[in-house]
């Protein structure tokens, strides 16, 4: 689908020919994309009028399977019919790739290219919980909302076929294998503090993961009357003993990659999607690995938090990555990592998926509970 002036149109015809089947011209700029997001708010709303309908014909006896059978070679038949409903949903399955943030989006979309032409439509917002409830009531079973289990491995929705044009990936947990020591260094500086001041529960520290770790001892350092001077002292300590962790002759394979990493990153880069990486570490730290793990030629750029002054769960490291390579809808970034935090940064950010991994801090339910539109057991699960 095409939208620009006919001229155009007849100039760019021979290229577009040569990487697709069928191309339509749509009319002037804007209106391919008008066409897809219709189309898009289109499928939608016939998954929801499908399942109202299946939902009335239950009442009546009507077994889903026999229902779909009849209506997919009948005028009511449609593509949520025949492809979501019958290989998806009946079976119970539901794993198609497309998360409902995402058509969420695509349908926001639709909405606000009609209110700007002053047209009406659908509700975005309609609240259908009471309809599931009397289904449920009719069919004798118990409403229970779907969650996404940590022991079913879910499946990645395509990197291109998304549009997606830069994924930002998280460094310790996500793609690193450490063995949660940098969590523990901090809790070990943090016993060394000036007669033992500092005091916190598992729950407090553990809502830090992915943060900037100099945030971290302000906020615990601070909470316990420590001066700047002293949290400095501290952050000195824990930078010394982090190098001397990852990167001491004594402790030689104490950080390695994530399994899998290597050959995402040339099959993402390949497919023209641009990898990069955002931290908490400060560049000391940061830069280090990325020449101890052989990294330097494998990204296409690195974002630390005191580059732009503020860490996750703040969007400004994801902000500065999209400046740097000229990304304006920040839709078609992807944002992978092991913490709450990195969910909640990909969240703030306004990317279009966001991806929580469990090979390091924290579990899939919280990674959902965060917002994440999918939990993945590790970044090699990500399809290109």
């Amino acid at each position: 689908m095409v939208g620009c002036p006919t001229d155009v149109f007849q100039k760019v015809q021979p290229f577009l020919e040569s990487c697709a089947e069928r191309i339509v011209h749509c009319g002037d700029t804007g209106a391919g994309h008008a066409v897809k997001a219709v189309n898009n708010i289109i499928m939608g709303t016939n998954l929801v009028i499908a399942s109202e309908g299946l939902s009335i014909l239950a009442k009546y006896g009507v077994s889903p399977a026999a229902a779909l059978a009849i209506i997919n070679e009948s005028s009511g038949r449609s593509w949520a019919t025949q492809d979501r409903m019958q290989n998806y949903i009946l079976p119970g399955t539901y794993d198609y790739g497309f998360q409902l943030s995402l058509l969420e989006k695509d349908m926001s979309t639709a909405l606000q290219l009609a209110s700007g032409r002053a047209s009406q439509t659908l509700s975005a917002t309609a609240d259908h919980t009471r309809l599931a409830e009397v289904v449920a009531k009719l069919q004798s079973t118990t409403l229970v909302t779907h969650k996404q289990s940590s022991d079913k491995q879910p499946k990645s929705p395509s990197m291109r076929a998304l549009g997606i044009k830069l994924v930002v990936f998280d460094c310790a947990g996500t793609i690193i294998d450490e063995g949660g020591l940098v969590y523990n260094v901090l809790k070990q500086v943090m016993r060394r503090a000036p007669g033992g001041c500092i005091t916190y529960t598992e729950e407090e520290f553990n809502r830090w993961h992915g943060g900037n770790k100099i945030e971290l001892l302000r906020f615990f350092g601070y909470r316990a009357g420590m001066s700047e001077e002293e949290v400095q002292g501290m952050y000195t300590d824990f930078l010394s003993s982090l190098q001397t962790g990852y990167f001491s002759s004594e402790n030689k394979g104490a950080v390695t990659l994530i399994p899998g990493v290597i050959e995402l990153f040339y099959e993402l880069r390949r497919a023209g999607i641009k990898v990069c990486l955002n931290t908490g570490y400060p560049h000391s730290i940061a830069d280090r690995l990325i020449q101890v793990l052989e990294l330097e030629d494998k990204i296409d750029g690195l974002v630390v938090a005191e580059d732009v002054g503020m860490g996750r769960p703040y969007p400004y490291m994801i902000q500065h990555l999209a400046r740097l390579h000229n990304i304006v809808d920040m839709r078609h970034i992807v944002k992978l990592g092991d913490s709450v935090r990195d969910i909640e940064e990909g969240r703030f950010s306004g990317c279009g998926l966001v991806v929580g991994v469990l090979t390091g801090a924290d579990s899939a339910e919280d990674h959902i509970k965060a917002g994440a539109d999918l939990v993945l057991k590790s970044v090699a699960d990500l399809s290109v």
